[in-house]
């Protein structure tokens, strides 16, 4: 009886187990880009002239970053790497950060400009007709060249919202006004349930941008998702009951491994 019973133990175990870090471990992943080591697969614009594009170097931040210098309406960077897409709805809160470097954004010989910075989630498997994907964005702030060095960052508060959050914009569809919006059938949680890129760019949906000098580097990309309440109580019912499992074993002059 006693056998039978730890069998059952052990299978209940495994499988609260399993369950908990399968949710505990869903994407998106706490990881944080510097650009001296692993890439994750994020990458730059580059110039089809050869005039320009993206390295990875020091030469406008103290470390290694990734540094575009190009001349373009827009740039953008972006990665399909999986700490950074998948279902965000598994986790309660989400906040993306990066530091941001601005040596230059300029006018050809007319002066200094700015070009806005968002970051954008992109959903590429129900795309509406005649677009490559649908998304949701959000304005972080300005490349500067009066601020060499600025941080970046928003917090995703709640991942099940169904409307846009206050700041957040959609694209995918154009509203009777004439402005980007996310097409009828998407909502916010859904475009976040299925995040297949995440970018940066200077590509606000709705501006409309003229060829400038770019001489800018992000840095210290970050992501980091707070799990929600069930499945940190999960990992720790499991966690709970593999102790009093091992205590049991302990007792009846078993040899816990």
């Amino acid at each position: 009886m006693k056998a039978k019973h730890m069998k059952t133990m052990n299978t209940l175990l495994a499988v609260l187990l399993g369950t908990a870090c399968s949710t505990a471990l869903a994407d998106p992943k706490n990881t944080t880009v510097d650009f001296s080591g692993n890439l994750h697969g994020w990458v730059g614009p580059q110039a089809s002239n050869g005039a320009g594009g993206t390295k990875f170097d020091d030469l406008i931040s103290p470390t290694k970053a990734m540094h575009t210098k190009i001349e373009d309406q827009v740039i953008t960077f972006a990665t399909k790497d999986a700490n950074f897409t998948g279902n965000y709805g598994t986790s309660k809160t989400v906040t993306i950060s990066l530091d941001v470097y601005t040596k230059d954004v300029s006018y050809f010989g007319f002066g200094q400009t700015t070009r806005p910075l968002i970051v954008e989630m992109r959903d590429y498997d129900t795309p509406p007709a005649g677009l490559n994907y649908s998304s949701v964005w959000y304005y972080l702030g300005d490349f500067d060249p009066n601020k060499p060095l600025q941080h970046f960052s928003v917090t995703i508060a709640d991942t099940k919202s169904k409307g846009l959050p206050a700041g957040w914009g959609g694209y995918g569809a154009i509203s009777e006004d004439m402005h980007p919006e996310l097409p009828s059938d998407r909502t916010f949680k859904n475009i976040l349930a299925s995040v297949d890129q995440l970018v940066f760019s200077t590509a606000m949906p709705g501006v409309v941008s003229d060829f400038v000098n770019f001489d800018v580097a992000l840095d210290n990309i970050s992501i980091s998702a707070v799990p929600e309440p069930s499945e940190t109580l999960m990992l720790g019912a499991g966690l709970g009951l593999l102790g009093l499992v091992a205590r049991r074993r302990k007792r009846n002059g078993q040899v816990v491994n």
